[in-house]
């Protein structure tokens, strides 16, 4: 086996999960944000639910991974839905959609047509990855969320998202209709995996389990660093070695940069002037900011009044 980095996975490259996916079917149907923040493993949990639903194991439900990353606009958001159905022919055939006859609706045209011709005919689950693009698109096409919000048909037709803390920052306060966000609340998290799935995913790939254990202490569990871990040992045979590897190739670099930036100002301030250490040590796990920084693998929990801050955050902070 070789360990799958920087893209999603789902079927037999699929690991752990099974207790925030059993929560998610039985959410189908209604209204569900799932919030990780960057590099936690959503695209390929959203992935895995329409391969499950793909694969009949999640008997009677049809579903469409739709990605709004990059989409800018309400154009943008049709485009890539579009897209998303051309790819899936099994749904254009069980719906009678025709791509060509969709091409011409405006988007909220094209979202009320697919209510219309989905409604009544078993359950339709959109799995909507990277939704903290409506935060900047709704500024400029506030009517976008209305669109949205109106194709959901309790019981039929359902979205599931995923996305960071950022979407927090949507602003709805000149909604003519009922806001979007509220229906999604409270959010599931999507935290690292638990050491026993640590395990599962590396000994696939034949990592002795000493390593899996010492890779699974210093990542906390995120899948994304597990992998780059993983891979770095196979290739040079030394877990220090490894380390140093994702060290000097900015992966520790980029994944510590990008979760500081989805949660609040002031641990982002604290990683540009390295002093996140400092700041995370003072964080008790009823502090209301934990689950989010434990979700983005940056402390963990030792006591019911300390917390242990990641081994590679305080390595890659010390330079």
């Amino acid at each position: 086996m070789s360990f799958m980095t920087n893209r999603p996975v789902r079927g037999q490259d699929f690991f752990g999960r099974q207790s925030i996916l059993k929560e998610i079917q039985k959410r189908v149907g209604r209204p569900t944000w799932v919030l990780g923040n960057r590099r936690v493993g959503k695209s390929s949990l959203l992935r895995q639910i329409e391969w499950l639903c793909d694969q009949k194991h999640w008997a009677g439900i049809h579903a469409l991974y739709w990605d709004f990353q990059g989409a800018g606009s309400s154009e943008g958001l049709k485009e890539s839905l579009l897209e998303c159905l051309e790819s899936k022919s099994q749904i254009l055939d069980a719906f009678d959609l025709d791509i060509d006859d969709l091409e011409k609706y405006s988007f909220p045209e094209l979202l009320t047509k697919i209510r219309r011709r989905f409604k009544g005919k078993g359950q339709f689950v959109f799995l909507i990855d990277e939704v903290e693009e409506l935060v900047d698109i709704s500024q400029r096409e506030p009517q976008t969320l209305g669109a949205l919000r109106k194709i959901q048909e309790p019981g039929s037709l359902s979205l599931i998202i995923t996305g960071s803390r950022r979407l927090m920052e949507l602003d709805e306060s000149g909604a003519l209709t009922s806001p979007l966000l509220p229906d999604f609340l409270p959010p599931l998290l999507l935290g690292p995996f638990q050491e026993t799935e640590t395990q599962q995913m590396l000994a696939a790939g034949k990592i002795p389990q000493e390593t899996a254990h010492q890779i699974h202490q210093l990542t906390f569990g995120n899948p994304h660093l597990t992998n780059h871990l993983a891979e770095r040992y196979l290739q040079l045979g030394s877990l220090d070695l490894a380390t140093k590897s994702i060290m000097q190739d900015k992966v520790l670099n980029y994944f510590f940069q990008s979760n500081f930036s989805c949660l609040p100002h002031r641990y982002m301030e604290a990683w540009r002037s390295r002093k996140s250490t400092d700041l995370l040590q003072s964080i008790v796990p009823a502090h209301r900011d934990f689950p989010y920084l434990q979700q983005s693998v940056l402390i963990r929990a030792i006591s019911e009044s300390s917390v242990e801050v990641n081994p590679l955050l305080q390595l890659e902070e010390a330079g």
